[in-house]
C-alpha cells in the first residue's frame, strides 16, 4: 500500500508542526511592539507559581513556565507594564509567527529583500527601510544552511540618544525555538545603531555564500547535478582555500593537466592524521588519507602515479557537502533541497526521482529509525558519482561520494 511521504518523514524523525499566526508584510514598528506586549502581562499575571526577581534598577523579573518577562516596578498584575519578553512556548501567542514556526515562515512574515539570503557564510540583511530618525531592518545570523537568529529592528534617534525596539527568533533546525521581544524602552549609543545600520547596507553587497532552495514540494527542485559536487570544510579559515569540487580532485586547471590532489587537502585540511597505503587486487595502490571526521581514498597504478579519486567519507560536522548538507542535518532539511516524488516500492525502497537503476536517479531505503538516501549522477561517459547519505533517528549520520 502507497504510504505518505510525509508521514514517513514525521515518522522518522518525530518532528513537531505545530500552528502560526499569519504574517504581516510591513517592518515591526514600535506600536506593535507594545501592543504584543500589553498582550503578554494578563496572560503571564494570570499564571500561577510566578517567580519574581528584583533586578534593582526600577524593575523585575517575572519567570513563569516557558519563559520569562521584564516588568516595571515589583509587583506582577494585569496592569504591569511589560518592557521585554522572552517567549519559549506555542502556548503563548508569538509576534506576527508562534514558537515552532519555520525559518521560510518566519521570513514570509515581514519584509524580504533578499530570498536567496546572499551575504557571507555567517549572515544577510533581509532589507533596510527607512532613514533617520526612523529606520527599520531585519538581517539572519547563520552558520551555513543553518540559521541561528532572524532578527527585525526599528531604531529612533533622538537629538542626543536613541532607542531601539526589536524581536529576535532564535532558531534551532531551522525552526523558532524561542523569540525575544523587546521595546523601545532601553537608551542605545546613536553611533552604535549608526554602526549596526551601515553593516547591515554593507551586507547588502555580499555575495559570497546563500541558502539553497528548499521545498516540500519536489517537483519544483533539480536532481543533484554536477555543480553540486563540490565541499567545503568548516574548520579551514581562508574561505578562498576551504572548498574543493569532489570531480576536480582529479585535475589540476591550472597546469591543465591531471594530478595529485594531496596537496590541495592540505591546504583545505592541514595535515592528515593518517596516511596509508595499500593495494588492492588488480595491482593498483590505494592512499588512505584521514583527518578527525574526514577520509579521502586515492587510487594510484603500481608506480604510485596517481589515477583518480576513489570515495570521500564524512563522519563529522566538520564539512559542507552538495548544497551545503552537513552531518547532524534533519533528514526533511536535506531531502527538501532536492527534488523528490512519492514512489514507495514494495522492497522497502522510495525512489525520489528517476528508476533507481538509469542516471541521474535518487533512492531511498528506510527502516525503523533509520534510513539510507542515494543519489546517482553521470559525469562523464563511463564516470559516475554515488552520493550515500545515511541517517540515525532523523538526523544525517555519515555522507560518503564515490567515483566509478
Amino acid at each position: 500500500m502507497k504510504k505518505s511521504f510525509a508521514l514517513l518523514l514525521a515518522c522518522l524523525m518525530l518532528c513537531p508542526c505545530l500552528a502560526l499566526a499569519e504574517g504581516a508584510p510591513g517592518p515591526l514598528t514600535k506600536e506593535e511592539v507594545d501592543a504584543y506586549l500589553s498582550e503578554l502581562g494578563p496572560l503571564v499575571a494570570a499564571m500561577p507559581d510566578l517567580e519574581i526577581i528584583e533586578n534593582g534598577d526600577g524593575t523585575s523579573v517575572v519567570e513563569f513556565p516557558g519563559g520569562s518577562i521584564i516588568i516595571e516596578g515589583a509587583e506582577m498584575s494585569a496592569d504591569a507594564r511589560v518592557l521585554n519578553a522572552r517567549v519559549e512556548t506555542y502556548a503563548l501567542p508569538g509576534l506576527r509567527v508562534n514558537v515552532g514556526a519555520t525559518l521560510s515562515e518566519v521570513l514570509a512574515a515581514y519584509p524580504n529583500d533578499n530570498d536567496s539570503l546572499f551575504g557571507s557564510y555567517y549572515e544577510a540583511t533581509l532589507y533596510v527601510s527607512g532613514e533617520k530618525p526612523e529606520v527599520s531592518l531585519g538581517y539572519v545570523f547563520r552558520d551555513g544552511q543553518r540559521a541561528e537568529d532572524v532578527v527585525h529592528d526599528t531604531f529612533f534617534w533622538g537629538e542626543n540618544s536613541a532607542h531601539v525596539c526589536d524581536v529576535t527568533y532564535h532558531m534551532e533546525d531551522n525552526m523558532v525555538c524561542y523569540m525575544v521581544v523587546d521595546s523601545a524602552f532601553w537608551e542605545q549609543d546613536p553611533e552604535e545603531l549608526d554602526g549596526l545600520v551601515a553593516d547591515s547596507a554593507r551586507m547588502q553587497e555580499v555575495n559570497e555564500y546563500f541558502a539553497y532552495p528548499s521545498s516540500e514540494n519536489g517537483e519544483t527542485l533539480a536532481p543533484l547535478e554536477r555543480e553540486d559536487l563540490s565541499f567545503r570544510a568548516l574548520i579551514a579559515e581562508a574561505y578562498e582555500n576551504a572548498s574543493f569540487d569532489f570531480i576536480d580532485l582529479n585535475y589540476v586547471p591550472q597546469l591543465e593537466e591531471f594530478g595529485d590532489p594531496y596537496d590541495q587537502m592540505i591546504d583545505v585540511f592541514g595535515m592528515p592524521q593518517v596516511d596509508e597505503w595499500t593495494e588492492d587486487s588488480t595491482g593498483e595502490k590505494l592512499r588512505i588519507l584521514q583527518w578527525d571526521g574526514v577520509s579521502l581514498v586515492l587510487v594510484y597504478d603500481a608506480q604510485k602515479n596517481f589515477l583518480h579519486v576513489d570515495s570521500l567519507t564524512v563522519n563529522k560536522n566538520v564539512c559542507e557537502g552538495p548544497r551545503g548538507v552537513r552531518i547532524g542535518d534533519l533528514m526533511d532539511a536535506v531531502l527538501f533541497r532536492f527534488r523528490h516524488v512519492e514512489e514507495f516500492r514494495d522492497d522497502g525502497t522510495v525512489l525520489l526521482y528517476g528508476d533507481g537503476v538509469d542516471y541521474p536517479y535518487g533512492r531511498m531505503t528506510y527502516s525503523p529509525g533509520s534510513a539510507e538516501v542515494v543519489y546517482a549522477l553521470a559525469v562523464g561517459q563511463d564516470a559516475h558519482v554515488l552520493w550515500s547519505l545515511t541517517f540515525i533517528d532523523g538526523r544525517l549520520e555519515t555522507m560518503t561520494m564515490l567515483l566509478r
